[in-house]
């Protein structure tokens, strides 16, 4: 159910069932979920989304027969010679198994070395590629687009996909050497080779040691292999006995299942395992703009009865209102931001004075629209925010807007959100000292409400021009030492 929630647009759910869901207690990515699993779209997408697995699955193992029929097509080739006997031993070898090391080696540096740049693999970004085609072209229905490019947008982040191409990578892989080895155990079986390892400016001692390094591995597994006696005789055709052939073909054989089929067999169990954890287990970006706006209308919070509203003065205001002159503890190593929420300019002006160079300034925003354009601002940031403070204005009254605009710059800046409270001094002057305290109250009250913690809620003045207030604000921009 994670895919529907990637197309675009909310759909329509039942009323009473988002209720219940937005009541639960739960974290903010399962509400998302449970809400997609009763949108009226989800029995049709989900429909498409099982025909489009069935499709992946089809073209794999299409490609899975055409890899296995190319690998033993290659093997016959490789054991044909001029006489069909004489067989160069180290030539067949090099043929059989020289790409598809060279393609292993390659994925696992790009893996290791670049993993987030890696694509999988060229085969299975073929197949992918191809399964596009096909669900575009013969593919057709608002569902079937739809569910096509959640998919698709699924496999495109995160390692899921990544592992997703490495596994059909390994896998037309497996089939190549698979159809190889059949092939060769056919031949061998049917024909008597003579393999020899003839050459031009190398000398015995080389190719001595390159068989017994071949052989290292079959050895120890209790493999018959050629001796150093064998490795000399068979220079020239004709000038090993025949028994010595028993050994090259089981040097063969054993070459091909423990360098060839046993890494692929285990790098494409890693890969499925791996793409199936990444791809069904992969987190929600609960930072984009959609997903954002989605939090703040599922929260429970964004309607809880201490946010000030018309139809509700009166109310007490709550009894715990922390201590807002300390100051959050520093920000880990990241970007940060300042954003002005609802507010006029200071009269210290913007951005206020202690404000560090590095801090990203997103300006003062005001309104739906506007608040979209922040949280897609965040979303945009290729680091995830070390902190997001937003500034608010004590002298006007906070409402349910106001806490679901907090909620979605919450999800954006994923819970490193501060709550700066300006303004203290101009609504003592305004408002009597019970009423000033009640609305710093309701304003706190409007941050929980909003999922921030009270530990991350501070009142800094920013019209006032004292150092104390430069140098708080400094100090709550700045990063760690």
């Amino acid at each position: 159910m994670r895919y529907y929630e990637t197309v675009n647009g909310p759909g329509a759910a039942a009323a009473g069932s988002v209720e219940k869901i937005r009541q639960a207690v739960a974290s903010t990515e399962a509400k998302v979920v449970a809400r997609a699993r009763v949108q009226t779209a989800a029995p049709d997408l989900g429909r498409e989304v099982a025909r489009l697995w069935a499709v992946l699955r089809g073209l794999s193992l299409a490609g899975f027969v055409i890899a296995a029929a190319a690998g033993a097509a290659t093997a016959r080739t490789a054991l044909a010679s001029a006489d069909d006997t004489t067989v160069n031993f180290f030539w067949l070898l090099a043929s059989l198994l020289g790409l598809h090391i060279l393609s292993f080696l390659l994925w696992l540096v790009l893996m290791v070395a670049a993993p987030r740049r890696s694509r999988g693999g060229v085969l299975g970004g073929a197949v992918l590629w191809l399964w596009r085609q096909s669900a575009e072209r013969f593919g057709a229905g608002a569902y079937r687009t739809a569910a096509a490019q959640a998919l698709a947008t699924r496999w495109a982040s995160g390692r899921g996909g990544r592992w997703l191409a490495s596994g059909l990578s390994h896998g037309l892989w497996f089939g190549y050497l698979l159809g190889a080895l059949a092939m060769t155990l056919a031949l061998l079986s049917a024909q008597l080779y003579t393999f020899v390892w003839e050459t031009t400016i190398l000398d015995a001692a080389a190719y001595t040691w390159l068989t017994e390094a071949l052989a290292l591995l079959p050895a120890a597994l209790g493999i018959a292999v050629p001796d150093q006696a064998a490795v000399l005789a068979a220079k020239w055709p004709g000038s090993a006995p025949t028994g010595d052939q028993v050994l090259w073909s089981s040097l063969l054989v054993s070459v091909l299942v423990l360098y060839g089929l046993v890494p692929r067999g285990l790098a494409l169990a890693a890969s499925v395992v791996l793409a199936w954890r990444g791809i069904a287990a992969a987190p929600l970006d609960l930072s984009q703009p959609y997903y954002a706006q989605l939090a703040a209308q599922l929260s429970p919070l964004a309607h809880a009865t201490r946010v000030v509203d018309n139809d509700e003065v009166g109310a007490a205001p709550p009894t715990a209102v922390p201590d807002l002159e300390v100051l959050p503890p520093r920000p880990p190593a990241g970007p940060i931001y300042l954003l002005g929420w609802e507010i006029d300019e200071p009269a210290t002006g913007w951005p206020p004075p202690g404000t560090p160079e590095q801090v990203r300034d997103l300006g003062r925003r005001d309104g739906r629209a506007e608040l979209v354009q922040a949280i897609a601002a965040l979303g945009e940031a290729t680091a995830k925010p070390a902190r997001v403070v937003a500034v608010v204005d004590l002298r006007q009254t906070p409402d349910r807007g106001v806490t679901a605009a907090l909620a979605a710059l919450r999800a954006a800046a994923q819970g490193r959100l501060v709550l700066l409270l300006t303004g203290a001094t101009a609504l003592h002057r305004r408002l009597a000292e019970q009423d000033a305290a009640a609305r710093i109250a309701d304003w706190v009250a409007a941050g929980r409400n909003a999922g921030i913690d009270t530990a991350d809620m501070v009142a800094i003045d920013l019209d006032r021009r004292a150092d104390d207030s430069r140098n708080r604000l400094a100090r709550l921009l700045g990063p760690a030492p």
